[in-house]
């Protein structure tokens, strides 16, 4: 009998800006952190071989909108959600989009209840849609020469400005930026969409705790190990894509209105 094993899908929603790269989202990351700490066998399913980058956007929202899909070889679906139950308990982002598959194409949810095939057929056109669209707009040139760069609404391929950005002493600023979808300032205006947030990849980062690659500890950002926070230090990050959003993880990233 073969080696129990679990298989975890990845997908790169920026193919056509950084392509021919192994992308994972960070909370399947952490899933691979739970199956390393059990001793479990796990492979990252991808047509590339070369570096893991982790998926990064910086929104609340944001983290309803990529699924993780895992594939369970020889090990039962209920030992397997009994394992991450600790890690998912709470946090509706990972209940919500985690889809479990086994070997023989069977569906199930988070909590082992089956589901119809169909929903996995579903969500991976909506996931490959996606990516097609990014390709447009990820590549797409602005009609106004001081504002190069496209600003999308709420990590989606939807553009409704565009913007100039630089770096300044506190960090990234969108400066100026014009909105030029009428019902995207209305939300602005009313106050639904309060801020900005950035997408990319993340290639390189630190654990506070070990001092190790992120990627390769089995430590989780915002747990304590003997009272020292986890925390993921980022120090390599590829830009794809800045947003408008509803949420934004940082809340100083705020939006300033002006005539």
């Amino acid at each position: 009998m073969s080696n129990p094993k679990v298989e975890i899908d990845a997908f790169n929603p920026y193919e056509a800006k950084f392509p021919n790269r192994t992308v994972i989202t960070r909370e399947e990351l952490h899933l691979i952190k739970v199956l390393r700490q059990q001793g479990f066998d796990y492979k990252i399913r991808s047509k590339y071989n070369e570096e893991l980058y982790i998926l990064s956007q910086k929104n609340f929202e944001s983290l309803l909108v990529d699924p993780m899909f895992l594939t369970l070889f020889n090990i039962g679906t209920g030992l397997i959600t009994a394992l991450i139950y600790d890690l998912i308990k709470g946090k509706v982002e990972i209940k919500d989009k985690l889809f479990i598959k086994n070997k023989d194409g069977e569906v199930f949810n988070y909590e082992g209840q089956s589901l119809d095939k169909e929903v996995i057929n579903n969500i991976t056109n909506k996931m490959l849609t996606s990516q097609k669209e990014y390709k447009t707009t990820l590549l797409s040139h602005s009609p106004y020469a001081n504002l190069p760069f496209p600003v999308h609404l709420e990590h989606t391929p939807k553009v409704i400005g565009w913007c100039n950005l630089f770096e300044d002493e506190v960090g990234l600023r969108v400066d100026p930026c014009k909105v030029t979808c009428p019902e995207t300032w209305e939300r602005i205006q009313s106050g639904d969409l309060k801020g900005m947030s950035i997408g990319g990849l993340i290639s390189k980062s630190k654990c506070t705790v070990c001092g190790s690659d992120y990627r390769n500890c089995n430590h989780i950002s915002g747990n304590k190990y003997d009272g020292i926070e986890c925390i993921n230090e980022i120090h390599k990050f590829d830009l794809a894509e800045v947003s408008i959003v509803k949420n934004p993880t940082n809340s100083l990233c705020n939006i300033s209105l002006s005539q």
